[in-house]
């Protein structure tokens, strides 16, 4: 973990936990254990990778030196450790369980290689309420997995077609990672105009050190390749609304969104997509999944979903305030050339690391570091790996329950990184009243002509 990455952490750990500095460093630095059964690769392999983004010191074996402060195990018997722990088991009805309770049985097999995955976030969760001395959310006891009502059946073969996903960072990096564990074929085009930086790698599962200053698109297609066959990535290294081969007609059929605003799922619903897979965080307490396909029969849009709200309003002006420049400016979102020199003359940046960058990536990146730490910038940190990882996962789960030809039966789900998932928290959300795209005649008319006259 690099120095920018181990503060953005820290700076989370401190506005979640209302904790000092010097606390979430002990939290940061508390060692951790992983003592699975090796014939789990995956699980011990994806545990690794999300713990250690989150936590400094994260081991694979067991050294008697060490004073663990949690330790994971497959089976209760199994641990070599006196303190906390988490299990992964079966529960009495023989349900993957993820508890800090000794009832569960040994986890024998794993159902689908993706549960090493979805479980290795939901651990992750669990580590956290063993090493924080407290949590200012309610974190369940156990956390089940149910196998039936996640994955559904024929899932051997998914074709995407035509694809493209609109943004490389953290979820859009956790979708891909969970998306080979699946036979998936087609072309999928990852669009995203940013640059990797030192403090998205707290978060971005594809991303190391060597990737900085780099296009997040380009290398993102570039390492998670080798892990599909059958499906060919593309990075480009600009907006989905400026890539080369878009046209007036119905090119984009299937959108995947993985950026980081409220605004820029606006934005994109404006390029009149035919089906859309999306996937968001609140900070570190909720996931939010969106889908939508026309026809849209009244329900919601992208638009619908993430409707402008006076918070936002507040959130952009601060944005203005800070960076010194027009809120007209930041409503454009991406920052221009003569802008990034008056805001690298103000911080000490290079203008050319910044021009382009999107006006709240900037301001997120800034807030990592420590430099714009005030009570209005607290809610703009980043959420930790874990949490991420888990929206990305549940795109995946998206992207996978979706192409099964069955009826759609939900459009809006929300669930906690920190408790079982709530299937009757699946609706059908209704067209907002205040949304801008459905309630523009014209767009609405468009829409429904152009992918209309498609099929």
């Amino acid at each position: 973990m690099n120095k920018e990455a181990r503060k953005e952490n820290k700076l989370t750990l401190q506005n979640l936990l209302g904790k000092n500095e010097e606390n979430s460093e002990k939290i940061i630095n508390s060692p951790i254990l992983i003592n699975v059964d090796k014939k789990f690769v995956n699980l011990e392999n994806d545990l690794n990778l999300i713990l250690s983004k989150t936590f400094e010191n994260v081991h694979s074996t067991f050294e008697g030196n060490v004073d663990y402060s949690c330790e994971i195990v497959t089976d209760y018997k199994s641990r070599v450790t006196n303190g906390p722990f988490v299990i992964i088991g079966r529960n009495q009805n023989g349900k993957i369980t993820i508890s800090s309770s000794n009832y569960l049985s040994k986890l024998d097999y794993l159902e689908h290689d993706f549960f090493a995955f979805l479980g290795s976030c939901y651990i992750s969760a669990m580590v956290l309420k063993n090493v924080a001395s407290s949590l200012p959310i309610n974190v369940a006891n156990s956390i089940i997995l149910d196998v039936e009502k996640i994955l559904p059946d024929n899932i051997d073969n998914i074709n995407i077609g035509k694809a493209y996903l609109a943004g490389a960072g953290a979820i859009g990096n956790s979708f891909l990672y969970g998306l080979k564990y699946f036979n998936i074929s087609g072309e999928l085009s990852i669009s995203d105009p940013d640059y990797v930086s030192d403090s998205n790698l707290n978060r971005c599962l594809f991303f190391d050190e060597e990737d900085a200053k780099k296009n997040k698109a380009e290398i993102l297609a570039e390492k998670a390749q080798h892990h599909f066959k059958n499906l060919n990535l593309i990075g480009l290294d600009n907006r989905l609304q400026d890539i080369p081969d878009k046209s007036d007609g119905p090119w984009l059929k299937k959108l995947i969104v993985a950026v980081d605003s409220r605004r820029a799922r606006r934005s994109l619903q404006y390029e009149i997509p035919f089906e859309v897979f999306d996937a968001s965080t609140t900070g570190v307490e909720e996931i939010v999944v969106h889908y939508h396909k026309r026809p849209l029969n009244e329900n919601a849009c992208m638009g619908c979903v993430y409707v402008k709200e006076n918070q936002e309003n507040a959130h952009e002006k601060h944005i203005a305030e800070t960076f010194g420049v027009s809120l007209d400016k930041v409503k454009m979102q991406f920052i221009d050339k003569k802008t990034a020199e008056e805001i690298g003359q103000k911080f000490s940046i290079s203008s050319n690391e910044i021009e382009g960058l999107p006006y709240d990536t900037l301001f997120k990146q800034l807030c990592g570091e420590g430099n714009l730490m005030t009570s209005e910038t607290k809610q703009v940190l980043a959420p930790l790996a874990f949490v991420s990882a888990l929206a990305g996962a549940f795109l995946t789960l998206l992207i996978v329950d979706k192409h099964q030809q069955k009826k759609d039966s939900f459009n809006y789900w929300r669930l906690s990184p920190w408790s079982n998932m709530n299937f009757k928290l699946k609706q059908t959300l209704p067209t907002n009243l205040e949304c801008a795209f459905c309630n523009d005649k014209s767009y609405s008319s468009i829409a429904n002509e152009i992918w209309n006259s498609s099929f």
